[in-house]
C-alpha cells in the first residue's frame, strides 16, 4: 500500500490510502477507494473542522459579504457528509430541496427551525421562503419544495427532532404518518428530498439537525479521536500487508481483506490482527460503474447517437443496473443517452428491499450519466397485477424525475399477446380489446397528469404482426385500428407510434436449407430490413393521421435471439454486422419519408440466449465481464 500524509494539524494526523493497482490500466474503470467508511468520515470531519476554525466558508454568500451565516444545517444521518440544500441556492417558488455535499458556508444549506419543535422550516438566506409539501398532496414521492412562507399554511408545518443534536424523523404536521425522505436512499448530489410514508427504522428518513457551534465542537473532538483511530487502522493495514507477504497467498488475501474492510482497531489489539477473525458487513455490493467495455475493435462510424438508446434486458435490470456501459461499446467517446426499461419491477425478481436497492443503483446511474428513460408497463389479463406494475412504474418515474422520462409504453408486443399467452381466455381477450385497453390508457394518462408528468409522451409498442392487415391487424377480436385512432385523436402530438422490429422473427427470412443460411442471415441483420418495415409503418400512420411527420420510435432495430439452427444468425460476425449497421444508420428511411425520432438497440448484456442459440445479442458479455461482446473485426 502507498501511504500519503493528508494533513498534520490540530495535534493529530490523518492519512489517505491508495492501494497499488486500484485501476486496471486496460479498462477505463473509475478508481475505487480503499478507505473504510470510518476513515472517510474522519477525513471529512477533519476538513469540516479546519474549514470552520479558519472561517473558510467556501461558496457562501455570507463569506463574500464578510458575515457568518446563521441557522442550522440538516444532515442525513446515514451519510453525515450529505446535507439538505435549496437546489442551486435559487429562491424561486417550486425549487427542489435536494441532497448535496455539506459545505457549512453554503447559503443553500442553512435553515431556521421552529423553536417549539413544530412549525415552519425557513431558509436562513431568504427567511420569507419555507420548505413546502408540493400542492399539499398526500402521496408517496411528492416533492418537497421551496415556497413563499404563509402563516398557518398546513403544507409548511413540520415536526422536527426536539433536540438539535438528536437524530430523528421530520414529519409533516398535517399528516404525521408522512415524513421527509431521501429518494431511494441514493446519496448522489442533486437527489431530491421527497414525502414518503414514515417507516420505523428507515434510514432514508433519519436526519440530524446541527447548529454551527455544536457542529464545530463535535467535529473537532470527534475528528481528533476518529482520525487517530483511522491512523492506527492504516498503520495496521500496512503492517498486515508486510506480515502476510511471507505467508501463503490465500492467507495473505484473507488477512489483508479483513483489515481493509473493518473499522478502527485499538492499540491493544493491533499486534494480534493477523491471528484474529474480523467481522465484515453483509451489505450488498453495488455493481461497479462501467465506463466502457474492453475491446480492440472500434466501430467504423457512429451516427446520430443522441437519438439512439439501449434496450435494458430484464436480467441486466435486476442484476446490475449500476453496471450499464456509460459509453456505447466499441466506440471511443459516444455516450449512451437513453434507455428503454421494459418494466419497473416484477414480483419474481425479489422482495421490496431488493427492489429498493436495484432502483437506487439504477437512479444513481441515470443521474450520473444524464440519461433519459422510456419506461414500460404491462397490459395483461390480470388487471390487478397490471395496476401493481403501474404503481411501481409511477414510483420509479418519480425517483428518476420528470425531466428524464421521455415516455411511457402502455403495453409491449400487444398484437401478439394472444399467441404469447396460450391460455388467454376468449372472454378476457374480448374484454381487453373491446373496452378495457382504452379505459386503461385513459387511466394511465390521467395518473401521469396528476403525478407531475403532464407532458410525458405515451405509446403502445407493437410487433411486426400488427401490419399483417392494412392498416392494422383487426382479426380474431383485435380492434387495433379503433384503439390507435382514438389515442391519436385524443392526445395528438403526445401520442407516439412505436414498433419492435426483429427480422429474426420474420419467418420469410428463415433459411430453408443449409445452403442459404448465410445469405438469409445477412439479409436479416441488414438495416435495410428495418427501414423497409418502417416505410410501410410510416405510410399507414399517415393514412390514419393525415400528416407525414407523426413521432415514430423503433425498438430492436437489429438482431435478437431465436431458436433457429442456422449459426450465422447468432455468431459474432452476425452481431457485429447488426450493430455496425445500427450505429451507422442516420435514421433516415428514404423515399422522402420521415424516419424515427428514436431507435433502441437490443440489448445491453448477453444474459438470455434462446435454448438452441449459442449466444444473445448483448453488447457486453455479462454483468461480471468487462469485455465487449464484439472483440475483433470480422
Amino acid at each position: 500500500m502507498v501511504l500519503m500524509p493528508f494533513v498534520a494539524t490540530l495535534g493529530f494526523a490523518a492519512f489517505m490510502v491508495n492501494p497499488a493497482g486500484a485501476e486496471d490500466s486496460c479498462a477505463s474503470w473509475p478508481r475505487q477507494k480503499a478507505t473504510s467508511g470510518l476513515r472517510d468520515q474522519a477525513l471529512l470531519q477533519v476538513r469540516r473542522a479546519l474549514s470552520r476554525s479558519l472561517g473558510n466558508f467556501t461558496g457562501s454568500a455570507g463569506a463574500a459579504s464578510g458575515h457568518v451565516l446563521t441557522g442550522v444545517f440538516i444532515e442525513w444521518a446515514a451519510h453525515p457528509d450529505k446535507c439538505l440544500q435549496v437546489s442551486g441556492a435559487s429562491p424561486h417558488n417550486g425549487n427542489d430541496i435536494v441532497l448535496w455535499d455539506c459545505a457549512d458556508g453554503h447559503a443553500g444549506q442553512r435553515f431556521k427551525i421552529p423553536a417549539g419543535g413544530s412549525g415552519q422550516i425557513r431558509w436562513a438566506a431568504h427567511p420569507h421562503k419555507c420548505l413546502d409539501v408540493s400542492g399539499g398532496a398526500v402521496h408517496n414521492g411528492n416533492q418537497i419544495q421551496l415556497w413563499d412562507c404563509v402563516e398557518h399554511e398546513d403544507n409548511q408545518e413540520f415536526v422536527i427532532p426536539t433536540r438539535r443534536s438528536h437524530r430523528g424523523k421530520i414529519r409533516w404536521q398535517a399528516h404525521l404518518q408522512m415524513c421527509l425522505d431521501v429518494t431511494a436512499g441514493v446519496h448522489s448530489n442533486g437527489n431530491r428530498i421527497q414525502l414518503w410514508q414514515c417507516t420505523k427504522g428507515e434510514r432514508n428518513q433519519q436526519f440530524a439537525i446541527r447548529s454551527v457551534s455544536e457542529a464545530t465542537t463535535t467535529a473537532l473532538s470527534s475528528a481528533r479521536s476518529t482520525a487517530m483511530m483511522a491512523t492506527t487502522t492504516v498503520a495496521t493495514a500496512a503492517m498486515a500487508t508486510t506480515t502476510t507477504a511471507t505467508t501463503a497467498s490465500g492467507t495473505a488475501a484473507a488477512t489483508t481483506s479483513a483489515v481493509a474492510t473493518t473499522g478502527p482497531v485499538s492499540a491493544a489489539t493491533t499486534t494480534s490482527v493477523a491471528a484474529t477473525t474480523m467481522t465484515t458487513t453483509t451489505t450488498p455490493t453495488r455493481a461497479r460503474a462501467l465506463d466502457r467495455c474492453i475491446a480492440t475493435y472500434k466501430l467504423p462510424s457512429a451516427v446520430n447517437t443522441a437519438s439512439k438508446g439501449i434496450n435494458v434486458d430484464d436480467a441486466t435490470f435486476f442484476r446490475c443496473p449500476g453496471g450499464l456501459p456509460r459509453l456505447w461499446p466499441n466506440t471511443y467517446y459516444e455516450r449512451v443517452k437513453s434507455l428503454r426499461l421494459f418494466k419497473a419491477w416484477h414480483p419474481d425478481w425479489g422482495s421490496d428491499d431488493r427492489r429498493v436497492k436495484v432502483w437506487a443503483d439504477l437512479v444513481a446511474w441515470i443521474r450520473a450519466n444524464d440519461v433519459t428513460v422510456l419506461i414500460g408497463t404491462d397490459i395483461t389479463c390480470d388487471a390487478q397485477a397490471d395496476s401493481e406494475m403501474w404503481r411501481w412504474s409511477l414510483e420509479l418515474m418519480k425517483l428518476i424525475g420528470e425531466d428524464r422520462i421521455i415516455g411511457v409504453a402502455v403495453g409491449n408486443d400487444m398484437d401478439v399477446i394472444r399467441h404469447a399467452n396460450r391460455t388467454l381466455a376468449d372472454a378476457c381477450n374480448a374484454e381487453l380489446w373491446h373496452h378495457r385497453y382504452w379505459q386503461t390508457l385513459l387511466d394511465r394518462v390521467g395518473d401521469l397528469d396528476s403525478n407531475g408528468f403532464p407532458d410525458t409522451r405515451v405509446t403502445i409498442i407493437w410487433s411486426m404482426s400488427v401490419m399483417v392487415q392494412s392498416p392494422w391487424r383487426d382479426t380474431e377480436g383485435w380492434q387495433i385500428r379503433k384503439l390507435v385512432s382514438q389515442a391519436h385523436a385524443k392526445w395528438r402530438h403526445r401520442w407516439v407510434w412505436s414498433f419492435n422490429v426483429y427480422a429474426i422473427w420474420d419467418g420469410s427470412r428463415w433459411p430453408v436449407s443449409e445452403a442459404d443460411c448465410k445469405m438469409r442471415a445477412a439479409a436479416a441483420m441488414s438495416i435495410r430490413y428495418t427501414k423497409a418495415i418502417l416505410r410501410v409503418a410510416r405510410l399507414r400512420i399517415s393514412g390514419i393521421t393525415g400528416t407525414p411527420d407523426d413521432t415514430l420510435w423503433v425498438f430492436g432495430a437489429a438482431g435478437s435471439t431465436g431458436t433457429l439452427s442456422c449459426d450465422a444468425f447468432f455468431n459474432p460476425v452476425a452481431i457485429q454486422h447488426a450493430y455496425e449497421q445500427f450505429m451507422s444508420w442516420d435514421l433516415s428511411l428514404g423515399m422522402g419519408l420521415r424516419g424515427p425520432a428514436r431507435a433502441f438497440f437490443f440489448t445491453a448484456h448477453e444474459h438470455g440466449a434462446a435454448p438452441r442459440s449459442p449466444r444473445g445479442f448483448g453488447l457486453v458479455r455479462s454483468c461480471s465481464d468487462r469485455r465487449c461482446t464484439i472483440q475483433h473485426a470480422a
